[in-house]
């Protein structure tokens, strides 16, 4: 009878005793967010996806990601330029950065804005004529035409167009050619 009376009590809560409960959980939430925002920087919409696998009310998402917002832990246009900045250190193209930000939730307007402040064509032309350099370099074994073809490939799936390296691997054949005549 002891047993039974004491799990019925513990199941009964008062008001005071919810209002408790309900900051604890919101100070663990935040919390979460917190450590989850500390280890890089993140957007808005990376954020909101981690938190739905949360076991929390979708209202408490809601109010600790505008609170991450109104004491700037969490900002889309700072997040937008870091990441783009860490793309370009990469090597990565125009293409591929724009699909990573809109991977990330970043919103078109904002994408486009960061890019054309970030990435210019020169950038991108220094950028393909590296990569393509080295690429073109680790394929000293095979023939001229059959480079052509790999490197072509390669640059195609970092994002760039043809249009892009066209120029470069034509001077790269021609200095090949000139070489192989000396």
């Amino acid at each position: 009878a002891f047993l039974q009376a004491s799990q019925e009590a513990s199941w009964e809560i008062d008001a005071q005793q919810s209002r408790e409960i309900k900051a604890l959980v919101q100070t663990h939430v935040w919390s979460k967010l917190l450590d989850y925002l500390a280890y890089r920087e993140r957007s808005v919409a990376e954020c909101k996806r981690w938190m739905h696998n949360l076991p929390c009310h979708p209202q408490l998402i809601t109010s600790c990601l505008e609170k991450a917002q109104e004491h700037n832990y969490l900002n889309d246009e700072r997040f937008a330029e870091l990441f783009t900045q860490s793309l370009v250190e990469r090597k990565k193209s125009e293409r591929e950065i724009r699909q990573k930000l809109y991977e990330k939730g970043i919103e078109i307007w904002l994408v486009d804005r960061v890019i054309s402040d970030r990435i210019n064509a020169a950038t991108m032309k220094t950028m393909a004529e590296e990569l393509i350099l080295k690429k073109w370099n680790s394929l000293h074994m095979y023939p001229l035409q059959k480079r052509k073809e790999k490197v072509l490939q390669f640059i195609m799936r970092k994002g760039f167009t043809y249009d892009d390296v066209a120029e470069i691997i034509q001077t790269l054949i021609a200095t090949e050619k000139g070489q192989n005549y000396e």
